[in-house]
């Protein structure tokens, strides 16, 4: 992805799209033409534009997977942009609506992914679809929380979109991804993890009220939509050895494409931990290590995002900072909505 300014990349009304979108298309330069999609309905294209453009290390998006991405039952719908040549689908961006929590307020944001071009369409096709979709979220008038690969083109169109759209990006902290390859514990383990007890996890995504954070904060719906990823996910909830709630994460069966070709990785995602220790998430290791033994082809877990977590404690529960990386920003078209000293967010990197 590195697109670059165009020419002219004005936005015109055309007429109704083809693949769930309301009666709002448009045109980007002489060729391409930008239009609103219902982004499950376009799974199956979006899944073949993101292969094509993203390069390994990255998520498999499969149209499986892209249908359960972009239908969350929290009311609120997911929006998609795509990008035409003639009946041909070269581009997709799109955001997905969002339950968080800072401190004692409960609001919705817009989780922005998947922008892809097609190889060699870059520039004035990724500024049409930025252009489209920006137009859609300002209408909205919802926080925009973005994950970008620090220091690349795509992070600079990012920033220098939203402020050609009159909205200030707030960086939103650095996610590191980090690697576990052997996590043995002691026989008799000061913490341990057990799946499936919604109140149990509920009961710790309520007690999580630093407001330094923005916290995914899900209902019962969408704890069980969760359950329903197609990758295979369960819901943990980490005890201290008196039986007490300390933590909570989703593990998923991730399927990552790297150079050598697909692996299954057990993935530790959106973590909620208080207090975070180094026997919690060596407890945390272990069970997404057991949970998916015999499906995992590699011998690593990962953990895409552990923000707020001292470095020293990652190392004494065996994690190592891999290569990959990504820099949070949110964006806010409400002055003050958000807490001034919001460092990061414990949303999942998709």
């Amino acid at each position: 992805m590195s697109p670059a300014r165009s020419r002219d990349d004005s936005l015109a009304q055309e007429g109704a799209t083809g693949w769930g979108g309301g009666p709002a298309a448009a045109t980007a330069g002489s060729s391409y033409r930008v239009e609103i999609v219902e982004p499950a309905a376009f799974a199956e294209p979006a899944s073949r534009i993101l292969q094509d453009a993203f390069q390994p290390p990255c998520l498999r998006y499969t149209p499986d997977y892209l249908r359960w991405l972009f239908r969350f039952p929290n009311g609120l719908e997911s929006i998609g942009v795509a990008a035409f040549d003639g009946a041909e689908p070269v581009g997709f961006f799109a955001v997905m609506p969002r339950w968080m929590r800072s401190g004692d307020r409960r609001l919705a944001v817009s989780l922005m992914s998947s922008l892809a071009v097609r190889p060699g369409r870059g520039g004035p096709l990724a500024l049409a679809l930025y252009s489209r979709l920006l137009e859609l979220l300002r209408e909205l008038g919802r926080p925009v929380v973005s994950y970008v690969r620090p220091g690349t083109v795509a992070e600079r169109l990012l920033l220098w979109n939203f402020a050609r759209a009159g909205l200030q990006a707030r960086p939103l902290g650095s996610y590191r991804t980090y690697g576990a390859l052997n996590a043995a514990g002691p026989a008799d383990p000061p913490a341990r993890v057990e799946e499936g007890d919604e109140d149990a996890f509920l009961e710790v995504v309520r007690s999580c009220r630093d407001e330094r954070m923005l916290w995914r904060d899900p209902d019962r719906d969408q704890l069980r939509h969760y359950g329903a990823d197609p990758r295979g996910c369960v819901l943990a909830v980490i005890r201290d050895a008196s039986g007490g709630l300390i933590g909570a994460a989703t593990v998923v069966l991730a399927r990552v494409v790297l150079p050598q070709g697909d692996e299954l990785i057990p993935m530790i995602n959106s973590v909620h931990l208080p207090r975070p220790t180094a026997e919690a998430l060596q407890a945390l290791i272990q069970f997404a290590r057991r949970r998916w033994d015999g499906q995992a082809t590699a011998p690593v877990v990962t953990a895409p995002n552990l923000i707020g977590i001292d470095p020293a404690v990652l190392r004494a529960a065996g994690l190592r900072a891999t290569p990959s990386a990504f820099q949070g920003y949110v964006f806010d078209p409400i002055a003050d909505s958000l807490p001034a000293a919001l460092m990061g967010t414990n949303l999942e990197v998709v």
